[in-house]
């Protein structure tokens, strides 16, 4: 028996995964603000925004809430 597969593919680090349609894979980011992303990349993607807002509001003097 031949199951339909979806090939995601990162679109940072190029790494892919082949899954049936029936499988559910939330640890995906499809879409996201650079395009599909792997679970490395979307945490990475994640930690790199928050550091970002974090310095930004240091250099203009604002609360870091």
């Amino acid at each position: 028996m031949i199951d339909t597969v979806v090939r995601q593919t990162c679109d940072v680090c190029g790494k892919h995964e082949c899954v049936a349609n029936s499988e559910n894979v939330p640890s995906w980011t499809i879409p996201s603000e650079v395009g599909d992303l792997c679970p490395s990349c979307a945490r990475a993607w994640e930690e790199h925004k928050a550091d970002f807002l974090i310095r930004m509001r240091k250099e203009n003097g604002k609360d870091l809430v």
